[in-house]
């Protein structure tokens, strides 16, 4: 039987601000994963720019050697970057997923303490009916004794 306030009420509320707070870190997660991949796209075009530019320097017929050369040292930085740029958004991904888990996780927790809520609330309107049928079985009662006295 329930009787009094929910107990672990205190507890679901803290469950409510953990939500709260990992949805903001996870949204926030989101949103750096999203300038991450941004500019490992934009490292990519640049690449593929490149590569394009010295597709074109060896189709013109005259090759100028330091040119090439320079192009050969600007795409090698690129490529370093990209690798730089895959490893920090692999980084995230994996920082993403673990913020997605524990999410998860306290979802599961709060959910369980709601439907326990849900249950003691359920258990008090249940005892206060109980309550009540048995003050009105009390009247009925009283009024039967008191009219069977009058009457005899």
């Amino acid at each position: 039987m329930a009787r009094g306030p929910f107990r672990l009420q205190q507890v679901l509320d803290h469950k409510r601000r953990e939500e709260e707070a990992k949805t903001l870190e996870l949204a926030s997660l989101a949103a750096e994963q999203r300038r991450l991949e941004d500019d490992l796209h934009r490292l990519r075009e640049q690449e593929e720019q490149q590569l394009a530019s010295l597709s074109a320097v060896g189709q013109t017929g005259a090759i100028d050697a330091s040119r090439v050369d320079r192009a050969l040292s600007y795409l090698d930085a690129i490529e370093a970057s990209i690798s730089k740029q895959l490893a920090h958004v692999a980084a995230l991904e994996s920082r993403v997923s673990a913020s997605r888990e524990a999410l998860v996780g306290i979802l599961k927790e709060k959910q369980l303490l709601e439907r326990l809520r849900e249950q003691h609330a359920g258990e008090a309107r249940e005892a206060q009916q109980r309550r009540e049928t048995d003050q009105s079985d009390e009247m009925a009662s009283q009024r039967h004794i008191r009219r069977t006295r009058e009457g005899a």
